[in-house]
């Protein structure tokens, strides 16, 4: 035990947004989080299912992330709330900090602002998962959105694999002169920029979902029968952007099987009233990573992410080990 047993203002690290962005390198992220999943799916610990509050009188909710690090001698939370009141107000609905404890200690070493690390697990556990659950000959990627997210899924899809071709969708980038639209060509000069759902995704042989869309942006017979298709919409209570019919017409595989039924929009839906059931769910991240969990790459495949807090405190802790003494 150490021998610091009270706890000091001084003692815990405080990381801005903007700090966090400029610590974290993609590669690796990449590399972290694939331990994350290894280390689960060999059962070296079991990470506590999200929670979440939904603030009635507001609109919005409040998903709490508890998680942990381990191998880093670190437990912690993250607190992530989306608020309707900030969206009025013209600001980011979500905002988000986590909470880093020291397992030697038991106090608290840090508080980050953790947008950024949400923003690259879940862009980051994607591509693990399309590297998993798909050929090396798939291609041609589609992505449907244009902020943060999608931004990021641009950005580490990147790395993952020598594309062909790489679309995106979002009706705010239609125009020309968006500044979104400026911003996502330079990640890719390539970057094609399509004028409808149905011209982005129809060749695509990996879509990306990357909306906070509430509720289904297009039907089953829009998307591709042979693709491998993700979503990680978490934008309030049951929220989906894919329809849930794509369950049933999918091989289904999750970041987690003890989180993710419990919090997507279209597997609870499907569950309630559409026939399908979270135990054809053949398997989560940590299961393909170890390989007890079949990876096949064709036909359609449908991977859906909600994160877990052990991603947030790796990534923390990865940030942590980057700050200057």
């Amino acid at each position: 035990m150490n021998d610091e047993t009270q706890w000091s203002p001084n003692s815990m690290k405080l990381v801005t947004a903007e700090e966090v962005a400029s610590l974290l390198d993609k590669n690796e992220v990449l590399t972290c989080l694939e331990e994350v999943f290894v280390e689960l799916g060999s059962g070296k610990f079991t990470n506590p299912p999200q929670t979440s509050i939904e603030l009635r009188e507001d609109g919005g909710d409040t998903i709490f992330y508890p998680g942990a690090h381990l191998r880093g001698g670190l437990i912690g939370v993250t607190v992530s709330p989306y608020l309707f009141a900030r969206s009025r107000a013209g600001l980011n609905p979500v905002t988000s900090f986590t909470l880093l404890i020291s397992t030697e200690s038991g106090l608290p070493v840090g508080l980050i602002e953790s947008e950024p690390l949400i923003e690259a697990r879940t862009a980051a556990t994607t591509a693990i998962a399309v590297k998993t659950l798909s050929s090396p000959t798939d291609n041609r990627l589609a992505i449907v959105g244009s902020g943060p997210i999608a931004r990021a899924h641009l950005e580490y899809a990147l790395l993952i694999r020598q594309w062909e071709e790489v679309s995106i969708y979002s009706p705010s980038i239609v125009e020309e002169t968006s500044p979104r639209r400026s911003v996502l060509q330079r990640l890719h000069p390539e970057l094609k920029f399509a004028e409808s759902l149905k011209e982005n995704i129809g060749g695509a042989n990996v879509v990306m979902f990357c909306t906070a869309a509430a509720e289904p942006i297009c039907g089953l017979n829009e998307l591709p029968g042979t693709a491998l298709i993700t979503s990680t919409t978490t934008s309030g209570p049951e929220a989906h952007d894919v329809p849930m019919e794509l369950l049933l017409a999918s091989t289904v595989y999750c970041d987690s099987r003890a989180t993710t039924p419990n919090i997507a929009g279209e597997m609870i839906a499907a569950e309630r009233e559409g026939g399908w059931s979270r135990s054809a769910i053949v398997g989560d991240l940590g299961e393909l990573l170890t390989s007890k969990s079949a990876a096949p790459n064709n036909g359609r495949r449908y991977f859906r992410s909600v994160g877990i807090g052990s991603e947030e405190i790796s990534l923390a802790k990865l940030a942590l080990s980057r700050l200057p003494d």
